[in-house]
């Protein structure tokens, strides 16, 4: 592993006289997933500047750095924004007066959690996905990720014989302007509480996935260790489960700066 007090790590390997593979070594406290398409982005248009030249005033210019950032989160402009932020996930969450997920297992809990699983890959098809998205549509205008919401939800319900789930959800955190332009942890983490009563029929139980949603958006400022230690202050943790939140669903699509990075120039 190569360190650098940057945080992100080139390494050049020479492979061949014609060929140097580079390898970056990036710690994710300083790099989320949307930090990917900015990075490819920023090389495709320096591997692509003239031969000899790395100037980076080829870049776009930056409306903000990081740092910017990060003091504003640490500023008093934003302390009237989480005192609302607070009440919200308070009620939201019912003061951390939640059932926790009873999944029916075929062998006993260990009492510390111990992370051992298996990955399970699965393609939905792209008609399937299409047929989906008109679902959503119909459902109340629900986005494809509150629709999936909504049916992960119900699953999880169903098994475990309860009528109301949180989901954990990464959020993207890239709401302010100039942020989508930048390389950092922005990702906050969304404890969202949704409801899928028996016998609610689409629309209900779509609509119950996308209000969670869109007020968990609305209100993704609030750190999710914040919350944390705000709902369960001086409760004894429970080491065989996640504290809040027992099941976590993560979606993620291409931006445009992946896509393009399809286009990145090769010398190969």
């Amino acid at each position: 592993m190569v360190i650098s007090p940057r945080g992100v790590a080139p390494a050049a390997l020479h492979a061949a006289l014609a060929r140097h593979p580079l390898l970056l070594t990036v710690h994710h406290v300083a790099f989320d997933g949307a930090s990917r398409g900015v990075l490819l982005g920023e090389l495709g248009v320096l591997c692509g500047a003239p031969s000899g030249t790395t100037d980076v005033a080829s870049l776009p210019p930056l409306a903000l750095q990081y740092v910017d950032f990060a003091l504003w989160q640490r500023g008093d402009a934003l302390a009237p924004h989480l005192a609302s932020q607070r009440a919200y996930w308070r009620s939201a969450l019912r003061e951390g007066d939640l059932a926790p997920l009873e999944l029916p297992l075929d062998f006993p809990r260990p009492a510390v959690q111990t992370f051992a699983g298996d990955a399970v890959p699965a393609r939905v098809a792209a008609e399937a996905v299409a047929g989906l998205e008109a679902l959503g549509r119909s459902a109340g205008g629900c986005t494809l990720f509150q629709l999936v919401l909504s049916v992960w939800a119900v699953l999880l319900c169903r098994h475990a014989g309860q009528e109301e789930v949180v989901v954990g959800s990464p959020y993207h955190g890239r709401d302010a302007a100039g942020t989508e332009a930048l390389i950092g942890y922005f990702v906050n983490v969304l404890a969202l509480r949704v409801e899928a009563p028996r016998g609610g029929t689409v629309s209900s139980l779509a609509a119950c996935a996308r209000d969670a949603a869109s007020g968990g958006m609305r209100h993704a400022l609030l750190p999710f260790q914040a919350i944390v230690h705000e709902l369960l202050p001086r409760r004894a943790h429970d080491a065989s489960r996640n504290a809040v939140f027992q099941s976590c669903l993560l979606y993620t699509s291409p931006s445009p700066r992946d896509k393009r990075q399809s286009r990145m120039p090769s010398s190969a």
